[in-house]
């Protein structure tokens, strides 16, 4: 039974309630280390009743393989892919790299996630449990996130176990929070006293509780430290007393305590998170070790070695590795590598490598740029970014090694990670291609609104867009097709251009163009004579562009948002049905958002109703004599808004 944990139960609990009734929801458990949220999970494992339940723990060494977490928990289900509509089964199964087709689109994977767990609680209802979920690799999170924000209707509880920190904040935003913090003074008191055989005084009590503030696992774990005298006060108390994080050192105190043999092969064991015991036995035989090296730390209750090899708690494993040296993670990684299969598992192989490198090593290098192009292929932007700046970190050439920084600062910006993106330009001054100094302009552009400082996109855009000109006049388009989502952003705040300016850069070199005209360039050209030309004229080449735009890849329409502006600006039925169904993955979104698409076009038609109300009363004598002097004057203002909306120029 837990102690002192009766308000955060019973919301669990009437979550359970809840999904039994046959409604689904979710929620996030957040507090520090310690603190109590796997004792919640189990509590509330035991208390499922007749729910079928699934557990899953993320793990830190495999925070860079893109949907390895969510491979995990739906392996058990892929039986029933043929259940899901195709761009759905297609985009999970290119996700998971069960297919060669296209990066997954991770709407899709998420709606696919989604459908399948659905299917599942169908027959049973389903009790999913996260521990450790700060852990998980980026695209498996987003996809889990995506599924707790949508459950209503599927029987399905979703409890995630996360540590405090801001960034998980964010990743959650949107998933109901349960707040795990320390026990109250007499609940922790309750948990110490129960903890020890030995009477505690109430001013040490008083002590111990202040210091871990009523972490549960530190109030257990320090009381089996200390001596009968510290505890009646005898003996003064260890000063300060460890917390937090510390408490990984505690942790590593008694793995410090095992045989030699044993520390080498647990340090293998933290450093595999596939928790094979095959591969560990492996591993250990190439060091040297025999897997009976394992006993003493499952005599103490630190490992299980089947059927999984398992740490205690997540603490004993982050303790076990970050207390190695260097040289001794090195040597764990290095005989990982060579006990796996290179033809089987060649991602795996090449991280361990590069892990267990001494060195730059541009063969080690090749290795994991081919795994970053592995990862991409599944959609695993977060994962294709790690995998190229542990690639670049090899890389003895300082120019090839800019290059490569250049493609993750790309794949960052890609998995919505513009920060990130922006510090891995570091090694922009080392760029000798031409191509690549200008694409780095485009993505410094491009990431000037997510940090704050929008009004600096455009010229930086236009400039990117002006050194591709001569170069490669596909990128200088696209370029100037983000410079417009740029000013759509920093409006009249922009420096350095205008959007005439950008308009009439476009419509120069669109007129000097000798090549076949694609898509983006009749987007491009209808963006730009939407800033600089008559709305009139400009209507056929907004339509054209709009047309043009659904024969794009989901990729390039995500890329080109102009499209859905000038969309939005014909507002027209046919147009936006154009630009949202012309591909599969177009009418899976269109589908999605069937509810809501005719609330849309009421809405449409009735600013355009209000539109020509407006102008007939602007005609009227009264408007003028019943008016003040401000609105007199701006009557003609008011007519050509009026017009533009109703698509009749500006008259």
């Amino acid at each position: 039974m837990l102690i002192g944990r009766n308000e955060e139960t019973a919301r669990l609990n009437a979550l359970l309630g809840q999904v039994l009734g046959g409604l689904g929801g979710a929620v996030v458990l957040r507090g520090e280390a310690g603190i109590g949220k796997t004792a919640l999970l189990n509590s509330m494992v035991e208390a499922a009743g007749d729910l079928s339940v699934v557990r899953l723990e993320g793990i830190e060494s495999e925070m860079q393989l893109g949907y390895a977490a969510l491979h995990r928990l739906l392996l058990p289900y892929l039986s029933r892919l043929e259940h899901l509509p195709e761009p759905q089964r297609d985009a999970l199964q290119s996700a998971f790299g069960l297919t060669s087709l296209a990066p997954a689109d991770r709407f899709l994977v998420g709606l696919a996630a989604l459908s399948l767990l659905g299917d599942v609680a169908q027959v049973d209802p389903l009790l999913i449990v996260v521990d450790d979920a700060q852990w998980l690799d980026r695209e498996s999170v987003a996809t889990l996130v995506f599924v707790a924000r949508r459950l209503h209707a599927d029987r399905i509880a979703l409890v995630f176990a996360a540590r405090e920190s801001l960034e998980i904040g964010a990743v959650f935003q949107g998933v109901p929070e349960l707040g795990v913090r320390g026990l109250d003074d007499e609940s922790a008191r309750h948990l110490l006293t129960a903890s020890v055989t030995a009477p505690v005084s109430y001013q040490v009590a008083g002590r111990i509780i202040a210091v871990t503030r009523g972490n549960p696992l530190a109030l257990k774990e320090l009381s089996s430290e200390l001596t009968s005298d510290h505890l009646i006060e005898h003996a003064l108390l260890p000063d300060p007393l460890p917390i937090g994080e510390l408490i990984e050192a505690r942790f590593l105190r008694q793995v410090r305590q095992l045989p030699d043999e044993t520390q080498t092969i647990l340090l293998v064991a933290a450093a595999d998170p596939e928790g094979d015991p095959q591969t560990l036995r492996r591993a250990g035989e190439e060091l040297g070790l025999s897997f009976t090296a394992t006993e003493p730390a499952v005599d103490e209750g630190l490992l299980v070695v089947d059927p999984r090899i398992e740490f205690r708690h997540p603490l004993v494993r982050s303790a076990v590795y970050s207390g190695a040296t260097t040289e001794e993670r090195r040597c764990a990684h290095h005989a990982l590598a060579n006990v796996m299969d290179v033809e089987l598992d060649p991602d795996r192989r090449a991280l361990h490598m590069a892990l267990g490198a001494v060195g730059p090593d541009e063969e080690l290098a090749v290795a994991l740029e081919q795994s970053a192009t592995h990862a991409r292929s599944r959609g695993g932007y977060a994962a294709e970014t790690a995998l190229l700046v542990r690639s670049a970190n090899l890389t003895p050439d300082p120019q090839r090694r800019a290059s490569r920084l250049l493609a993750a600062a790309h794949a960052a910006s890609l998995a919505g990670n513009a920060s990130h993106s922006a510090s891995l330009q570091q090694a922009r001054p080392c760029l000798v291609d031409p191509i690549e100094k200008a694409q780095a302009q485009c993505l410094e552009g491009n990431h000037r609104h997510s940090l704050g400082e929008p009004h600096l996109g455009p010229s930086l855009l236009i400039g990117a867009a002006r050194a591709f000109e001569p170069l490669d006049r596909g990128l200088s388009h696209y370029a100037l097709l983000e410079a417009f989502v740029a000013l759509g952003s920093a409006m009249h705040l922009t420096e350095g251009t205008t959007g005439v300016e950008v308009a009439q850069t476009a419509l120069k070199s669109l007129s000097a163009q000798s090549t076949p005209t694609t898509a983006a360039d009749r987007l491009l050209k209808g963006v730009a004579l939407r800033y600089c030309g008559n709305y009139a004229d400009a209507v056929p080449v907004m339509r054209e562009a709009v047309r043009a735009q659904a024969t794009m890849s989901p990729e390039e329409i995500n890329r080109w948002q102009q499209g859905i502006v000038l969309a939005e600006d014909l507002w027209t039925r046919r147009c936006i049905e154009t630009l949202w169904v012309g591909t599969k993955t177009q009418r899976a979104h269109w589908d999605h958002w069937r509810p809501y698409r005719s609330h849309f076009f009421r809405w449409s038609k009735m600013t355009c109703d209000q539109a020509g109300l407006l102008r007939r009363e602007t005609a009227t004598p009264s408007f003028t004599t019943s008016r003040p002097r401000w609105a007199v004057s701006s009557k003609s203002t008011i007519c050509s808004m009026c017009n533009c909306w109703l698509g009749r120029g500006t008259g």
